[in-house]
């Protein structure tokens, strides 16, 4: 039992690595439900969307609860949600459940944000540290992806209306904080 005791705190480090790794193993199979079953209701793709969105917030409380935060956590994370919604909206535009005019600032915003990452990340000025707001506007938009699969647009709309505004803004936030962490920092020799 001792040995248990001293193994499930470094085990514990792994979680949160892993369930964003287990996320975006879920990509191809959630590409492939949702091929399958859309344009109809596709119930086991919003589960599926639905159950990444949980493992999302759970990774990140499990990484900050237990010390557990990695470098390769927290680039990998939020690439993996970006890759999450630019796969669901992909596949909403091309099977038709959404237009493309909601679906592209959603888009844009995440576009910017990997390219003004890619650009900070590589010019070793540091890094722009995840806003709660921004997980909660993911949480918000990934709900409202799952009501759109499954039909129910009447909860759909006005959950992406208020996820949507909310993830432009905090978009909006993070644009400002690359802009400020380019500026503190001096360029590495």
């Amino acid at each position: 039992m001792r040995l248990f005791g001293r193994l499930l705190p470094e085990m514990i480090r792994y979680v949160p690595n892993a369930l964003t790794l287990f996320r975006f193993a879920c990509l191809p199979v959630f590409v492939w439900i949702y091929g399958w079953q859309a344009p109809g209701f596709a119930w086991k793709a919003a589960l599926l969307m639905w159950f990444a969105t949980w493992s999302d917030l759970a990774d990140g409380y499990i990484a900050r609860k237990y010390n557990a935060v990695t470098r390769l956590g927290q680039v990998l994370d939020p690439l993996v949600d970006r890759a999450f919604f630019l796969t669901a909206f992909g596949a909403y535009v091309y099977y038709g459940t959404m237009p493309w005019w909601a679906v592209a600032p959603v888009v844009g915003r995440d576009v910017l944000l990997i390219v003004a990452s890619a650009v900070l990340v590589g010019s070793r000025r540091g890094e722009v540290q995840v806003l709660r707001s921004g997980k909660w506007a993911t949480f918000v938009l990934a709900w409202s992806v799952g009501f759109f699969m499954i039909g129910v647009r009447f909860i759909a709309w006005p959950l992406y209306i208020v996820g949507g505004a909310l993830y432009l803004y905090t978009g909006c936030l993070y644009v400002m904080r690359y802009f400020r962490a380019r500026r503190a920092r001096p360029a590495a020799v």
